[in-house]
């Protein structure tokens, strides 16, 4: 029987994967960059400081809509691809 790997949850994004760990870092990265604090992007895309906080430290999952409203916020755009190999077997592009 396949043994799981452990995951340390007390670890900050311990539970989030790779792509959701590099895309919230660009956007703390791009937010810094323009001199915005946690408080003036929360109130640009209409949440919390406290919330923001959570996103950026990995502690609380962002939604999708969350992700969209932050990008538009610090001047970026995102663009989706699925990548991979669907359950059927057929390539994607």
């Amino acid at each position: 029987m396949p043994t799981r790997a452990r995951v340390d949850l007390r670890r900050p994004g311990a539970h989030m994967d790779g792509d959701t760990r590099e895309l919230v870092a660009g956007l703390v990265r791009q937010r810094q960059r323009m001199g915005l604090s946690q408080a003036q992007l929360a109130e640009k895309i209409g949440t919390s400081q406290r919330t923001m906080s959570q996103l950026e430290n990995l502690t609380h999952a962002p939604k999708l809509s969350t992700v969209v409203s932050w990008a538009r916020a610090v001047g970026l755009r995102l663009a989706w691809r699925a990548v991979g190999t669907p359950a059927d077997g057929r390539e994607t592009t």
